[in-house]
This record gives C-alpha cells, sequence and structure tokens, in this order.
C-alpha cells in the first residue's frame, strides 16, 4: 500500500497513535499536515527514499520538523519554508523516540540499540552519546534548554544526564518497562509510563517521585502540560485521564 495519506496535526495525540500503529505493521504513507484551527494543509515534509517515517516532533515553537526513517536516518527541516536543514545517520538501528529542545536547536534520539545521543540541529553534528550498559534504551525526553535527557527503557530506571558534561544527575527506579517520558515546559517534572501499569512523575532536578498515578494497564504514551500543572497517558482501549501533578486529583477524561 503506497497510496495511504495520513492528514496530520502537530498536536494530535490520536494522529501519533495512527502513525505508530501504521510504522509497527509495516505500512508505507504520506503525512500531510493540516492545521485544525483553520481545517487547511499548512505545509508537506517529503523524502522520497522509499523508507517508511518512524516517527516525528515538532519543535515547541514551531520553527523545526525532525523526522526518523526505517535507513536509520534522521532528516530536519525548516517548518515555515519546508527546507531540508540536513540529514543525519542516526545510530545503525531505528531511532524509537525524537525529543526537541524549546527553540528545536538540539534534538535527543533513542534507539533499540542501547543509544542515546544529542544533536545539535544548526552547526548539523552530533554533540554527545551514550550507551546503555544493561538496558534497551526505549523512550527518551530533552529538556526545552537543551542540556538534560532523561530516558529509559527496559530495566525499569529513569536516568537523568547532562550528555555533553558525560555526567549522570540522577538515576531512579521506576515501575516496569519504561516506554515513553515526557518534560514540562517549565522544567520541573518528567513524567514516565510503560508496562509497571503506573505514570510515575518525577522532580526534574532531583529525581525524586513527586507521585505514582496507577492505570492498571500498559502506558505507551504519557504527557504534561506545558505549564507542569497536569499529566496524562494512554493505557489501553481507556479514555485518557487527566490529573493535576501536585496534588493527584483526576480533573478531567478526555473523550
Amino acid at each position: 500500500m503506497t497510496d495511504v495519506i495520513l492528514h496530520d496535526y502537530w498536536r494530535s495525540s490520536s494522529a501519533y497513535r495512527v502513525r505508530i500503529g501504521l510504522n509497527l505493521v509495516g505500512i508505507p504513507y504520506r503525512s500531510v499536515p493540516v492545521d485544525l484551527t483553520t481545517g487547511a494543509e499548512t505545509r508537506r515534509f517529503r523524502r522520497d527514499t522509499g523508507y517508511v517515517l518512524w516517527n516525528a516532533r515538532i519543535s515547541r515553537d514551531g520553527a523545526r520538523v525532525v523526522g526518523a526513517f526505517g535507513d536509520c536516518t534522521m532528516q530536519a527541516w525548516d517548518a515555515r519554508t519546508g527546507d531540508v536543514i540536513a540529514t543525519f545517520p542516526t545510530h545503525g538501528a531505528i531511532v524509537t523516540r525524537i525529543s526537541l529542545s524549546r527553540d528545536g536547536a538540539r534534538a535527543l534520539t533513542v534507539s533499540g540499540n542501547k543509544e542515546v545521543r544529542l544533536w545539535d540541529l544548526v552547526a548539523k553534528r552530533e554533540l554527545a552519546s551514550h550507551v546503555m550498559k544493561k538496558s534497551f534504551a526505549i523512550a527518551g525526553a530533552l529538556s526545552p534548554d537543551g542540556r538534560c535527557a532523561a530516558y529509559g527503557g527496559t530495566d525499569g530506571f529513569l536516568r537523568c544526564r547532562d550528555l555533553e558534561a558525560n555526567v549522570d544527575r540522577w538515576t531512579a527506579e521506576g515501575s516496569g518497562w519504561i516506554e515513553d517520558v515526557d518534560v514540562s515546559a517549565d522544567e520541573r517534572f518528567f513524567v514516565s509510563g510503560g508496562r509497571g501499569k503506573a505514570v510515575v512523575i518525577w522532580n526534574a532536578a532531583t529525581g525524586e517521585r513527586v507521585r505514582s498515578l496507577s492505570l492498571g494497564a500498559n502506558i505507551p504514551m504519557v504527557g504534561v502540560s506545558p505549564d507542569g500543572r497536569f499529566a496524562t497517558a494512554r493505557a489501553g482501549k481507556k479514555p485518557p485521564p487527566v490529573w493535576d501533578v501536585e496534588t493527584g486529583a483526576l480533573v478531567a477524561t478526555l473523550g
């Protein structure tokens, strides 16, 4: 199937889940960005290599788009013009997660061969890398300032590391395999989820567990609001809940 078109919106979790499904079953598709506020397509980002786009991210300021492909490369575009900024060889393995700094100048990539890498998209070069010795890396998030990365995988530990300085800030034990990590824009919290069936909220500075919120099912996706006030997660077919980070109170259910 080469004629599949995914009408995509960068803030849509539904489109994100569809991308995951298409990639898992190996169905090639073409992404057509749509601005849901106007119903208009804003930009197309193409790379005619014949390889599946595994995942993509847009920076918080909307300046850059980065995509990882099935040929183990990563490409960055100027979101406003659609021009290619650079193409990078990544890990020699499929990139499972991309996370961008606030200004889109830096990218964190995580792959299944235990590698985590930090990239300078402006200078078009790799800044730093780290190989996890015992665990396969699955998910990671880059702090908005582009300095600190939190990542985890099959051993259930979340690590916060200054990749450029090659120094661990902290390591904390989560709840089972970590499959997704997000960070608040104010850099106060990291949020993780996975096979431990609980969303864990972490103090980004200290690694202290702020609270654990049980969902009773594997959690492949978590998110935290830009202001750090709310957290959400996807678990099975349940509508995603929204919690108050400070109190742990359930404040809404999406859908």
